[in-house]
């Protein structure tokens, strides 16, 4: 990555805010979609049908790491370089573990598949706002 520093400005231009704007829309969206579902997972929890070890796990550290993504955002829209690398990193590790265990039979319960699907799209909506031409100049 290069030396030199991110400025006040740059991060101001318009194709900036609107990226910054889109992305923390998206994982604002992809945090309520992970805390409803383990608020549905507590809800469930006596039902071993609708949750399971799997499920419990998955809503636990996707809940987890959610907040973490959050975290990166906002240093983010501060000119991080590091935190960009960390978001292009970890939407796109969470998107492929979201798409293998979509494709995974009877590992888990229909609603938690449609919930994990929404996530997916979520995240790839991040994936491409966080390597938009743009911000891949402004953070390279």
């Amino acid at each position: 990555m290069a030396n030199h520093p991110i400025t006040t400005e740059q991060l101001k231009y318009p194709e900036s805010l609107a990226a910054f704007r889109l992305i923390k829309v998206l994982a604002g969206l992809y945090i309520g979609v992970n805390i409803a579902a383990l608020m549905v997972i507590i809800l469930l929890s006596n039902n071993t049908q609708l949750v399971n070890d799997v499920v419990w796990t998955r809503g636990i550290i996707l809940t987890l790491t959610s907040f973490i993504l959050l975290r990166f955002i906002f240093l983010l829209v501060r000119g991080s370089r590091k935190a960009y690398l960390l978001i292009r990193i970890s939407t796109s590790i969470l998107f492929v573990s979201v798409v293998v265990l979509l494709t995974i039979p009877n590992l888990l319960p229909l609603w938690m598949k449609v919930e994990q699907a929404i996530c997916g799209i979520l995240l790839l909506g991040i994936i491409l706002g966080i390597n938009n031409k743009h911000l891949r100049s402004l953070f390279k």
